[in-house]
């Protein structure tokens, strides 16, 4: 089980880099799917920088998971991680990801504004609020290298890498 208020856990050090999918991945989506369970609205997890770190980073491996299966709703579930991890009040690790998200939307041939919406029905306010307020930021201050990342490719498809340090 994964708990995001423990300040660090071994079995996520590296996280980002790992293939996808890694085994991981279904731990962090268990909390992810009970958070929202009884539906809206989705608050923030109680959660340590760590924690809040992995579901981020969770949300960026959800991204590239989308664009490879073309599946859409892998950006609803990230976009729910982004939540729980702080997006509601601007914080700098869920901003970060979310770049990730609308490019993946792009990729696989949907308005990334209509993936918003499937969301913020999901998680209810204020997330709604704050991917609303996402969207109307200028489109240059929303791209995958304003925010330090940039879209690369392994053996299964689409990978999204940082370009700011070696993660």
């Amino acid at each position: 089980m994964f708990d995001p208020s423990v300040e660090d856990d071994r079995r996520f050090h590296d996280y980002f880099n790992r293939r996808i999918p890694d085994p991981t991945d279904s731990i962090v989506e268990a909390y992810v799917q009970t958070a929202q369970r009884d539906g809206p609205p989705v608050g923030e997890a109680k959660a340590s920088e760590f924690g809040r770190q992995v579901l981020a980073l969770f949300a960026g491996r959800q991204a590239a998971v989308a664009a490879r299966r073309r599946e859409p709703d892998r950006l609803v579930v990230g976009l729910v991680a982004l939540t729980l991890a702080g997006l509601p009040r601007y914080d700098q690790t869920a901003l970060m990801m979310m770049p990730l998200i609308e490019h993946s939307a792009l990729l696989i041939g949907l308005d990334p504004a209509d993936i918003f919406e499937v969301a913020a029905a999901k998680i209810g306010h204020p997330g709604s609020v704050a991917l609303m307020r996402w969207l109307a930021r200028p489109g240059w201050n929303r791209t995958l290298e304003s925010m330090g990342f940039a879209e690369t490719r392994d053996d299964d498809g689409v990978r999204y890498r940082s370009t700011l340090r070696d993660t």
